[in-house]
């Protein structure tokens, strides 16, 4: 029998990915997007995954219009898009052909700046959480991830 939580979570399948705790509080996780660096945080309270679209915009990834709206805390209603990522890659954990939305973070990332903290490139929500069956250690700082089981 697994002594840990990470060995039994690595004998079930899930991948490590390694959170870095902000001055803040905020888990944020560094990673690739076709390649190019990213700093997402991770938001257990967010509904949602997105790219912000400004850093879409300089990583050169087309987007297709949306006839939903974003709404979260601190927005009422925010224009969202979509993007198509060729390669998502958070640690070991590694996604083709993953679709994200794309939403203005610029709220955010002015908020972040005005405290001297790094902007954010996106946020892991609860979608992504779910759908790959996250486990967040809060004492080791580790998310683990585990791909879907699909019925054949």
């Amino acid at each position: 029998m697994p002594s840990t939580l990470h060995s039994f979570l690595l004998a079930q399948g899930y991948y490590p990915i390694a959170l870095n705790k902000s001055t803040t509080n905020h888990f944020l996780i560094k990673g690739k997007v076709n390649g190019y660096s990213v700093n997402f945080v991770l938001d257990t309270g967010a509904s949602g995954s997105c790219l912000d679209g400004h850093r879409v915009e300089k990583l050169g990834l087309t987007t297709e219009a949306s006839d939903e709206k974003a709404t979260g805390l601190g927005i009422s209603e925010m224009e969202k898009s979509e993007v198509l990522i060729e390669e998502l890659l958070l640690s070991i954990f590694h996604k083709t052909n993953y679709t994200m939305a794309v939403i203005d973070l610029s709220h955010v990332n002015y908020a972040l700046e005005n405290a001297a903290l790094e902007r954010i490139d996106g946020i892991i929500g609860a979608d992504f959480m779910m759908e790959y069956q996250a486990v967040i250690d809060y004492k080791t700082e580790q998310m683990y991830l585990k791909e879907p089981v699909t019925s054949s």
